[in-house]
């Protein structure tokens, strides 16, 4: 199924995002 795919990249990539901020946030602190 494409929407399951696509689903799964969607939530891998907004973790990424999520994680690097608080990597940054953090280093920046």
């Amino acid at each position: 199924m494409k929407v399951a795919r696509v689903a799964f990249y969607v939530t891998a990539l907004g973790l990424l995002v999520v994680g690097l901020r608080e990597l940054l946030t953090g280093f920046e602190e």
